[in-house]
């Protein structure tokens, strides 16, 4: 059983004009276009019989596209997108994060392991996170607070808090008291 807010991550790589394909190929039906200037593009798509909706999200300042999916279809669409696109698991996630020898596929692998975790990876993203808070990269400790951000799980506002209290960068622990109040605010999942 999938999880409830499962995301499908595409593989670095994947365009705006191959999702349009894809959705051409599934037999989408276009519901609501994105706005182009936006950071973050959302395009609602249905199936055929409208009883399942498709959000393709091009999150431009993380750089990664991903799908999310509800109604009555939902694992028989998640299916067909992964057979008709090249797909990021969290495993895929975690072993890019392994491989990565740039800061730029650091962060992408970062945050594709926290769109694409599910309820079975909790611990093991939460061991991610929690080591790279303490990374040398700020950046890297600022994905931290993006990926928890995005997570939304009560147990990460521990490791928020700490990042607030003990980061070296004054940016960051500015960071760590605005995603603390989005929390306090808007609750966790």
């Amino acid at each position: 059983m999938t999880n409830a807010k499962q995301r499908i991550v595409l593989a670095p790589g994947v365009t705006s004009d191959d999702i349009q394909r894809f959705a051409w190929d599934l037999d989408w039906n276009a519901v609501d276009a994105g706005d182009l200037a936006a950071d973050v593009v959302v395009d609602v798509w249905t199936t055929v019989d409208g009883r399942t909706e498709i959000r393709s999200v091009e999150d431009r300042p993380i750089a990664l596209f991903y799908f999310t999916v509800h109604g009555d279809n939902r694992d028989r669409v998640i299916g067909e997108i992964e057979e008709a696109c090249p797909v990021w698991h969290f495993e895929d996630a975690v072993a890019a994060m392994g491989r990565a020898s740039s800061r730029d596929e650091k962060l992408v692998a970062v945050y594709a392991a926290a769109l694409s975790a599910t309820s079975d990876d909790r611990q093991e993203e939460i061991s991610l996170l929690r080591s790279l808070a303490q990374d040398s990269d700020p950046a890297l400790r600022q994905a931290v607070l993006v990926a928890t951000g995005y997570l939304g799980w009560p147990e990460l506002i521990s490791l928020v808090e700490e990042i607030g209290q003990n980061d070296p960068e004054e940016f960051i622990r500015h960071n760590s008291a605005i995603l603390l109040e989005g929390f306090h605010r808007f609750g966790t999942d």
